[in-house]
């Protein structure tokens, strides 16, 4: 309501130059690794990052672990087009403490609801995607693109006896054209 705008940029070879580790630790068990590189030729650019997390969580029964990669490739043709893949992969294993009572939750915060952990609630989720598109510079400030996607997700998620197990399992995909004139 405040007006603004949120620009997410995916980033580039050419806009994240270089090698990046950092190692990150804390309480309850936190270890995340990542690193990442961007590298330009002059046929094109590549990103890659990849992030592991391990948390033993604050409330009992809230461990989480996660594994993610995030890709980039970039070709260019000539000076009038540019193709570019994506590929990511996201391997994330939570469980879940559960709701508890006010009383409760004030008294011992790190506490797990009983039923939470006999029904071993938890979300984990398997993803993979692949991306392309590719954009012409076809003069006269016109410009044309023209891409597909795969989306593969894998979601356990039990929830508990009552609500049941989700099991789900997606296969998204797609593909677009924009053609943009500039006056």
């Amino acid at each position: 309501t405040l007006g603004g705008a949120i620009n997410l940029v995916t980033p580039a070879g050419h806009s994240a130059r270089g090698h990046e580790t950092r190692f990150e630790a804390g309480s309850e068990e936190v270890f995340r690794l990542h690193g990442r590189t961007g590298q330009v030729s002059r046929s094109g650019d590549l990103f890659a990052s990849i992030t592991g997390l391990h948390s033993g969580g604050f409330r009992q029964h809230s461990r989480q672990e996660s594994l993610k990669l995030n890709s980039s490739l970039g070709l260019r043709h000539g000076g009038r087009g540019e193709t570019r893949l994506y590929l990511s992969g996201n391997i994330l294993e939570k469980k879940l403490p559960g709701t508890l009572p006010r009383d409760i939750a004030l008294q011992t915060p790190d506490a797990a609801s009983p039923g939470a952990v006999e029904d071993d609630q938890a979300r984990d989720i398997r993803s993979f995607r692949l991306a392309g598109k590719t954009a012409w510079n076809l003069g006269n400030r016109q410009t044309m693109e023209a891409g597909a996607f795969l989306n593969l997700k894998d979601l356990s998620h039990p929830v508990s006896r009552f609500f049941g197990f989700i099991d789900q399992e997606n296969t998204d995909y797609g593909v677009f054209a924009t053609l943009t004139k500039e006056w």
